[in-house]
């Protein structure tokens, strides 16, 4: 488990710091510093002193502590964030998918009715100059009708006068 691997070394490398700065700092002091250097913050005993120190480290252990596994949380979430995103991502790309399916078969089913209309309006125009005609031949055919009716008439007598009756004395 890699999460251990890591805790376990940041621990030991904490640790190791932890002892070479006290090597360090302990080495550094000489018998005549070591009192000047303890009364900087306050006067106290070795004992609270060697309390404060260790209270200090453990706080410090503890806060790098804290950083590993926020960063080690930081970087698990961040994962988990993006495997939900990238979830969310390729839902939305098939439910685009689907809408422009949609659209295309809506676009064929408008270039069919567009059709159909081109064709519907030819056939009304054809309609029309068919009526048209028909309108003309009925015109033409009551005026040959009215000029036969007048011709008839007139062969017919009809059109004449009635002759007057005779009066009687």
């Amino acid at each position: 488990m890699p999460s251990a691997q890591v805790f376990r070394f940041s621990y030991l490398l904490i640790v190791a710091l932890t002892v070479e700065i006290k090597i360090a700092s302990h080495a550094a002091q000489t018998p005549a510093n070591r009192k000047s250097s303890m009364t900087w913050l306050f006067e106290t005993s070795a004992r609270a002193a060697a309390f404060w120190f260790n209270a200090s480290q453990v706080a410090l252990l503890t806060g790098a502590l804290l950083v590993l596994v926020g960063t080690y949380g930081a970087f698990r979430s961040s994962a988990a964030k993006d495997k939900f995103t990238n979830e969310r991502i390729s839902g939305n790309e098939r439910v685009t998918a689907g809408a422009l399916a949609e659209v295309a078969r809506a676009n064929e089913g408008a270039a069919r009715a567009n059709e159909g209309l081109a064709r519907a309006q030819a056939n009304i125009a054809e309609a029309n100059a068919r009526a048209a005609e028909a309108d003309e031949r009925t015109a033409q055919l009551r005026l040959e009708l009215e000029h036969l009716t007048e011709h008839a008439i007139e062969d017919s007598g009809w059109n004449e006068p009635e002759p007057e009756p005779k009066k009687s004395k």
